[in-house]
């Protein structure tokens, strides 16, 4: 089923097949030897016209918290090149990888 379903989850397998989940978990790790691999991210070149943009919208941010009224700031993440807003990641687009292709993947 994970062959032609890479995104197939747990509960789906699990459906599908008619087994429990500790078995869908034997399967996949003792067995097949697969794991679930999340999307990797790439960091990117900022153009001078992107970088200026990200200084300008720090400053009126800065502006905006210097009062200590929220606490949103806190939640800012940065990076060398990248200003991205810290979440927590969905699941979807995780797939499974069997040992082969991890090396493919890279």
């Amino acid at each position: 089923m994970i062959e032609t379903d890479k995104r197939a989850t747990y509960q789906q397998i699990q459906t599908n097949l008619g087994v429990g989940m500790s078995h869908v978990h034997k399967i996949h790790h003792k067995h097949l030897a697969v794991r679930k691999l999340c999307l990797r991210w790439t960091p990117y070149t900022l153009t001078e016209t992107q970088k200026l943009r990200s200084v300008n919208w720090c400053r009126e941010m800065m502006q905006t918290f210097a009062g200590g009224d929220s606490y949103a700031v806190y939640y800012m993440v940065t990076g060398d090149k990248s200003w991205v807003y810290w979440y927590d990641p969905k699941r979807q687009s995780a797939r499974w990888v069997f040992p082969i292709e991890r090396f493919l993947l890279v």
